[in-house]
């Protein structure tokens, strides 16, 4: 007979909220922005402008720095994008076509696999998280260099001046958006803990559920997956042809550095 019990596993009944994932894609964009505009200005100052009127060199090599570790988080969090609808797909969805559960060998099989998968997703999200914080803390540092130039800087000219202080306010909002972006990964990290926890033999075998429930959670985790293949537009595009440009960007800075 079925349980009128609560269901128990919290984290498996629904997928995470679908809101973040999409201003985490959003982000990216912001970050790519907030760099290649002020990057653009000051590269072409250097070319157009004579030299006592020009903005310190050293801005658009810390410009370009940024720029390299920005790309670099850009690849990750795609990467853990990707991976979650994976996730998804070929972990979560399918896992709940198994209920009701027994003690079989096969089962326990099944919820070692699907336990594993949820503590490597988790994992992988959490390193997405810990180098968006090192990217956070060269990004404050940038900004305090920054503003060490910036009073130097003012006696070289108007164009000087609001080049500096263009790439300085960027720097800046880069900062904010890159703080946000660390707190999702973090949530998210936590959610896919929450499955892991979750996904316990004696949690889940001999679990009864209403008539439908388990096809009602099947369907949310269904519509997370869709909802995720809409990010396609950023976070996913050519991953390989991130990591190209990545390559390419590195070999363009040893003569920078």
């Amino acid at each position: 007979m079925a349980t009128s019990e609560p269901i128990v596993i919290p984290y498996l009944e629904s997928p995470p909220d679908e809101q973040p994932f999409s201003r985490l894609n959003e982000i990216l964009e912001v970050i790519k922005n907030k760099l290649e505009q002020p990057i653009s200005a000051l590269a072409e100052a250097q070319n157009l402008l004579e030299e006592a009127k020009r903005p310190p060199p050293e801005m658009e090599t810390w410009m370009r720095l940024l720029r390299l570790q920005a790309y670099t988080k850009y690849y990750n969090v795609g990467t853990v994008l990707e991976r979650t609808k994976e996730f998804s797909d070929k972990v979560v969805i399918p896992f709940m076509g198994r209920f009701p559960l027994d003690k079989s060998d096969r089962t326990l099989g099944g919820i070692d696999m699907a336990q594993k998968a949820s503590r490597t997703t988790a994992a992988e999200w959490e390193e997405a998280e810990k180098e968006m914080n090192e990217f956070s803390d060269g990004i404050t540092t940038t900004l305090e260099k920054l503003r060490g130039v910036l009073d130097e800087g003012k006696g070289r000219g108007p164009v000087a001046t609001v080049l500096m202080e263009t790439s300085l306010q960027a720097v800046n909002e880069l900062l904010g958006v890159v703080k946000e972006a660390c707190t999702i990964l973090g949530k998210t990290s936590g959610y896919l803990r929450g499955i892991e926890k979750d996904i316990q033999s004696e949690k889940l075998i001999g679990l009864e559920l209403q008539p439908g429930e388990i096809e009602t959670m099947k369907k949310r985790w269904e519509a997370f997956s869709e909802s995720m293949n809409t990010l396609d537009c950023i976070a996913f595009k050519d991953i390989v042809g991130m990591a190209i440009f990545l390559g390419s960007l590195r070999s363009g800075l040893s003569g920078l550095i």
